[in-house]
């Protein structure tokens, strides 16, 4: 259960003084009480939320700030899900919050988002614009699909003591991180610390005659309290129900909320000694499902939070440190009512932790000022603290705790009387439980638990039934995901022993479908150290034909990885570059100039291009990504630094990683701007290859060989060795016009 996902729907302000009712808000040392400035604080949050950068005053960035054309702007997507008209308020509260970092860090611009959860953040990262620094609950959905950066070792560089976090969460988020693609690491930090209490309308049971709780109840005990104090009726509104559980299932996008009572019972959704088996059909598991879905099917557990509670139609409810508390001290008022802690489980005690991490995109231009600002909302006690007085949420510092009691009761006078002990003593006491994460297919295997899930709750499968369902579809699913890591691994080891095959490899002579290539070292490649440049000549990359500079070598492997990276892209003659000259990785059928193909490039002043040409000299089709396809077929947005009209040597912002993925005759595009955080470009192509030709290749989008631009381009990081230089789609003939620039020769 993330931020505001619970009971409650995520009410985290308390109301103010004229707002139309509820209790006042008392002002804690430091903090601004709503009420006053609002026009003020309304205009600040409205020029936030409208995109302008927030200009800060530190010493991380004084090296960046030095090399950059522009102020260093981070984009920041926290939690500031505030209902209840308290939004903008809210969020230049939180703009107030991170004035310390600000100041400490002279230039750098902070940019609030208004990006949702994590569909609409995965989705932006996918597309190239993600936001630097994020809070989220869904640690492993970003592991999986390496968008977020290791973490280890900044914390280790800076001293971070994991010791000062809860320790369920923080080995819940090493465990994420153990099978992470990019190697095993730190992904994310705790946000905050989100634990569960039971809320107990002590008047209510009064009248019913029921004893209240003691602190050290059994689930046997509660369950009795529970059905005692039910009201069954066929008329809703006259219906009442002793307790509640948070419960739907293994499900990812709510953050895993139910592996606590699976752990009291002795079972687990994900088995903790081997990520890749789903541990619903143990025993414990089962009694602990049949247990709570028989409960839910009796109708004795059910409402919906706080409402319910409030009227007396449930008599316990769950409340905590996710932003639950402010709005429980404003509905219920007049009621007499405490927190108890949670149930004693089969297995001892066990409550809720929720898996709230903040973390850096993979794909930050700025790492190390990303790293700064993570560190600052998770590990300096000033951003937690500041989260305490406005939202009275948990801190993620267990230590922090007994001063988040005291800061609760000077904030919210409702709540002064109430045993908030429990929550500090549990968190203390090291009972809050996250779970753990499937090491492949997290999504999906969420996707077949919930729905047994929902297929037990209902009463339309047994539970014994629906949990073994459920358990070998999820193993089945661990048992792919495992056989497409092997392939994935089999692939890299295979080109790299073609890489590093001592010998030149001899080219076959280019087959009939083109004017062909000529078979001897081209004058436009080069080599220093290990880095392969290309001086690009020629009229376009598709249609019907090529026209360009390629160095490659065979690869007859049908199962391959190619990877390479793009660090220049400059002009050598001419007042400019054509738009669409380019530079990239291509895979051939043979030398021909309109042999099947598939290149992703990088043009001079449209982004990276995805082009495929089928077997028999089809036309070549330009692709873009599901998100963002355009007709065009532009992946992501240029990655020039100035326009086409002024020209610099390099007009690459920074380098760039292309990836070419081949199964059988399926190929997959990637690109990347760390080598590590990879994003699809385009769905895969289907083109037949019997043989390939791999390579680098480089286009000056002349009218034809001989024009008057040269476009170079340099790569290192290559996979595979390339070992010849053609001109594709001309039969040999030295280019007429212009020479070629000094310093070029043949390797």
């Amino acid at each position: 259960m993330g931020a505001g996902s619970g009971s409650g729907g995520g009410d985290a302000l308390p109301r103010h003084a004229g707002d139309g009712g509820g209790w006042r808000w008392r002002r804690a040392p430091g903090i601004a009480r709503p009420g006053l400035r609002r026009r003020a604080l309304l205009g600040a949050a409205a020029a936030t939320a409208s995109g302008l950068a927030l200009a800060g005053c530190g010493s991380t960035a004084a090296k960046l700030l030095q090399a950059a054309a522009s102020p260093i702007v981070l984009v920041w997507r926290p939690w500031y899900n505030f209902p209840n008209g308290q939004g903008t308020a809210a969020v230049s509260l939180m703009v107030q919050g991170i004035a310390p970092w600000l100041r400490a860090n002279p230039g750098v611009r902070v940019r609030l988002t208004t990006l949702g959860y994590q569909q609409d953040t995965v989705a932006s990262m996918l597309a190239g614009a993600g936001p630097d620094v994020f809070e989220d609950w869904v640690l492993p959905i970003y592991v999986q699909n390496n968008l977020v950066l290791n973490l280890s070792p900044y914390a280790r560089r800076d001293g971070v003591d994991p010791g000062i976090f809860a320790p369920a969460v923080m080995r819940y988020m090493l465990t994420t991180g153990r099978y992470a693609p990019g190697g095993p690491g730190l992904y994310g930090l705790p946000a905050y610390t989100h634990t569960l209490a039971v809320a107990v309308n002590e008047g209510l049971l009064g009248q019913a005659g029921l004893r209240v709780p003691e602190p050290d109840w059994s689930y046997l005990e509660w369950t009795r309290l529970w059905e005692s104090s039910t009201r069954r009726s066929t008329d809703p509104s006259r219906q009442r129900f002793g307790g509640q559980l948070y419960w739907s299932g293994y499900d990812y996008s709510m953050g895993n909320p139910a592996p606590f009572y699976l752990k009291g019972f002795g079972g687990e959704y994900v088995d903790p000694r081997n990520t890749t088996r789903c541990a619903l059909d143990e025993q414990g598991s089962l009694e602990c499902l049949s247990w709570a879905y028989g409960l839910q099917l009796d109708g004795v557990i059910g409402g919906s939070g706080l409402q319910d509670f409030a009227t007396g139609r449930l008599v316990t409810a769950l409340v905590g440190t996710d932003g639950t508390l402010p709005p429980a001290a404003s509905a219920w008022q007049s009621l007499r009512w405490n927190l108890y802690p949670m149930p004693i489980w089969p297995r001892g005690r066990m409550t809720f932790a929720s898996s709230d991490f903040y973390g850096v995109w993979s794909g930050t231009a700025y790492p190390d000022v990303a790293w700064d600002f993570v560190r600052f909302l998770c590990v300096d006690p000033a951003w937690q603290r500041w989260m305490i007085k406005l939202a009275l949420v948990g801190p993620n510092q267990v230590g922090l705790f007994a001063e988040w009691a005291h800061v609760v009761r000077a904030v919210a006078p409702p709540l002064r009387r109430k045993s908030l002990e429990v929550i500090t003593r549990e968190v203390q006491a090291g009972t809050p439980y996250v779970g753990a994460s499937f090491r492949y297919e997290e999504e999906a295997s969420a996707g077949v638990i919930a729905r047994y899930s929902s297929l037990a709750q209902s009463g339309q499968l047994s539970v014994e039934s629906a949990a073994r369902q459920a358990t070998r579809q999820v193993n089945a699913l661990q048992a792919g995901g495992a056989a497409a890591q092997a392939r994935a691994v089999a692939r890299v080891e295979e080109i790299e022993q073609v890489a590093l095959s001592p010998t030149p490899l001899v080219l076959p002579p280019p087959s009939a479908t083109g004017a062909g290539a000529p078979a001897r070292p081209s004058p436009y490649v080069r080599w220093q150290g290990g880095r392969c440049t290309l001086l690009g000549d020629g009229a376009s990359c598709g249609g019907t034909a090529d026209n360009c500079v390629f160095v490659a070598v065979p690869a007859t492997h049908t199962h391959a990885r190619f990877v390479c990276r793009i660090v220049a892209l400059a002009n050598v003659s001419g007042p400019r570059l054509s738009p669409w000259g380019q530079a990239g990785l291509m895979a051939r059928g043979d030398l021909g100039d309109a042999a099947a193909s598939v290149a992703l490039g990088l043009t001079a002043g449209n982004g990276l291009l995805l082009q495929s040409r089928s077997l028999g000299g089809e036309p070549a089709v330009a692709h873009g990504p599901r998100e963002t396809a355009s007709p065009s077929g532009l992946i992501g947005a240029p990655f020039l630094t100035r326009s086409l009209d002024v020209w610099a040597p390099n007009y690459l912002l920074q380098p760039v990683w292309l990836r070419l993925d081949r199964d059988g005759v399926h190929w997959t595009a990637y690109s990347s701007l760390d080598g590590r955080s990879w994003q699809r470009a385009g769905e895969p192509q289907l083109v037949e290859m019997a043989a390939a030709w791999i390579g680098l290749y480089a286009c000056a989008s002349n009218r034809a060989f001989g024009g008057r631009y040269y476009i170079s381009a340099s790569f290192d990081h290559l996979s595979f060795r390339p070992v010849q230089g053609y001109q594709l789609g001309r039969t040999g003939v030295v280019p007429a016009a212009g020479p070629v620039p000094p310093g070029w020769a043949g390797d």
